[in-house]
């Protein structure tokens, strides 16, 4: 295991802290000592960097809906990087397509259930089946429908 130089520390525990200032390096006077505080910080970043992507792609895969507004102001990065980002790690720039059931598919969908329920040959298990059917599907067209509205 590496020791962490004492300005590298310094350095992370002032970020936890969130102090925004930041001081130059104070133990580390020589030059070999210096471009090894600087090594070990470009270490340090690259991890932290490829971690919160991963954290940023996992909150992402949270919901459909997950927030990704959110997720760049969390992110400190504006929206076009996030999807970037997220593209990069499998995640769809665009989940609507993906999200949303078609709504047409699921109206004609709807229409086919009635005309079954409306056939006279059904036994009374199937008849109730199909109309305990239609209500929920109604639920998701109107589901589909009130998403489609606040992506608009």
């Amino acid at each position: 295991m590496r020791t962490l130089k004492p300005d590298v520390a310094d350095a992370i525990s002032d970020a936890q802290a969130d102090e925004h200032t930041v001081e130059p390096p104070t133990f580390a006077t020589t030059f070999d000592e210096l471009t090894a505080v600087i090594a070990q910080t470009s270490r340090l970043i690259q991890h932290l960097e490829a971690f919160r992507e991963l954290a940023m792609v996992a909150a992402d895969k949270t919901s459909p809906y997950a927030d990704r507004k959110a997720i760049a102001i969390a992110a400190a990065m504006p929206p076009s990087r996030l999807y970037r980002v997220l593209e990069k790690h499998g995640q769809p720039k665009n989940r609507r397509a993906e999200v949303l059931p078609d709504l047409g598919r699921l109206e004609q969908h709807l229409a086919n259930i009635r005309v079954q329920a409306a056939g006279a040959d059904l036994t009374p298990e199937q008849r109730e089946r199909l109309e305990t059917a239609i209500p929920k599907i109604e639920a998701q067209i109107a589901e589909v429908r009130a998403q489609t509205a606040t992506e608009q």
